[in-house]
């Protein structure tokens, strides 16, 4: 019997254990909620096993996969690690099942909440006031309430971003929920931000973020600087023009330095 992933008369390319997981955890919850946009913190009701973490961990290493592994996970979901936030795809599955159970997205009042306290009312009106840029979330967005099937909904883009892209959207998303939580953006070198689809070593990533400003797209640019972000150039001009006050404006004005 050939497992997930693996051709007749080839080498097993994955662990006998590995595949265990991939078809008892990841399959069982794609059977139940219809996707692997699962919370790092879930763990398989039956088993026990932690799914969430163990997904995060496959995310994480997504580019160390070996094909057949990354088959097997995109054959249970192909947008399992998508390049946009992991809590956007929850949130999209919620409106999606909110759907498939006979009910209309356009009269959800904004205040709407599921029974297991989802704010999709606020979700939708996010989606319709502030829509994503990626091409194939408001592709997904405009199969919402059509009929669509799932091998529709699911397919995936035929140009998926790579991983340089990925790991700059999941840095943006936690350099977002940290500015959120804390008020500024002073993060500290060694912080963790801890995100649904894993951990982001936020300080690390800001710091190179800022030694290649230069070299970032004006999108990139502008992204970070909507998240409330001072490009470093602005940041080294305001560390050089003295404030009225300081140490330096007080001495020149003894010294008969000041404005005439």
């Amino acid at each position: 019997m050939l497992r997930v992933g693996e051709q007749e008369g080839a080498r097993p390319p994955c662990s006998a254990t590995w595949q265990q997981r991939v078809l008892v955890g990841p399959l069982r919850h794609r059977r139940k909620q219809g996707h692997l946009a699962t919370p790092v913190d879930h763990n398989d009701p039956e088993t026990g096993f932690a799914l969430g973490r163990w997904l995060a961990t496959q995310r994480k290493r997504a580019d160390q996969l070996t094909p057949a592994r990354t088959k097997a996970l995109e054959e249970l979901d192909p947008h399992w690690n998508p390049p946009w936030p992991l809590t956007w795809q929850r949130m999209y599955h919620v409106a999606r099942h909110h759907d498939q159970t006979g009910h209309t997205r356009t009269a959800i009042p904004r205040h709407f909440q599921t029974d297991n306290g989802e704010r999709l009312g606020e979700w939708l009106h996010t989606q319709r006031t502030n829509p994503p840029g990626n091409p194939e979330q408001l592709r997904l967005l405009a199969r919402l309430n059509t009929g669509a099937t799932d091998a529709d909904i699911a397919s995936p883009p035929k140009h998926s971003p790579g991983a340089r892209e990925r790991n700059f959207q999941q840095g943006l998303e936690a350099l977002g929920q940290f500015h959120a939580r804390e008020g500024h953006l002073h993060v500290p070198q060694r912080h963790i931000e801890e995100l649904s689809s894993g951990a982001v070593r936020l300080g690390q990533w800001l710091s190179n973020i800022r030694r290649r400003w230069d070299r970032l797209t004006p999108e990139r640019q502008q992204a970070l600087t909507d998240t409330g972000l001072t490009p470093p150039h602005v940041e080294s001009l305001r560390r050089v023009v003295r404030p009225a006050g300081s140490a330096l404006a007080v001495a020149h004005a003894r010294d008969g330095l000041g404005d005439a």
